[in-house]
C-alpha cells in the first residue's frame, strides 16, 4: 500500500486508473484515503458497462476500472467535490479488489491549496 505524506493543503483534482492487464473477474476497485478516511464520494453498484457514470444501487466509496477496460481517465467522477487534503496527513491508496487486473497504476493530480499555481502528481 503506497503512502504520502502530505507536505500542504492539497484539493484532489483528477484520479486516473491504468492496468496493463484489464480486469477480468469483474471491475476493478480502488480506494484513496486521507488518514484512513476515503476522499471518494458514495456511488452505487457499477452495472454491466464500460463507462464512468454516475451509478445506482448498494453505496460503495471506490473508484473503479471496468471490467475489460485498461485505462479509465474519468475516474475523477467520484471524487468528493469538497475536501482538501491537510497538511500533515498521509494519503494511502489501497486495492479493494483487483478482479484480476495486473500492473495497476493510479494517479492523483493535486492542487495545491496554498499556491494556485502549482499542481501535484502522485
Amino acid at each position: 500500500m503506497p503512502a504520502f505524506y502530505m507536505e500542504r493543503d492539497y484539493v484532489p483534482e483528477k484520479l486516473r486508473i491504468y492496468a496493463e492487464q484489464a480486469p477480468n473477474g469483474g471491475d476493478c476497485e480502488i480506494d484513496i484515503r486521507d488518514d484512513g478516511t476515503t476522499i471518494l464520494s458514495s456511488r452505487g453498484r457499477r452495472p454491466e458497462s464500460t463507462t464512468a457514470t454516475r451509478l445506482t444501487g448498494t453505496a460503495k466509496t471506490t473508484a473503479v476500472l471496468p471490467k475489460g477496460a485498461n485505462l479509465e481517465e474519468d475516474a475523477d467522477d467520484f471524487l468528493t467535490t469538497d475536501s482538501t487534503i491537510a497538511a500533515g496527513s498521509v494519503l494511502t491508496c489501497h486495492e479493494i479488489d483487483l478482479n484480476g487486473a495486473k500492473n495497476v497504476t493510479v494517479q492523483l493530480e493535486l492542487d495545491s491549496a496554498d499556491d494556485e499555481d502549482e499542481e501535484t502528481d502522485l
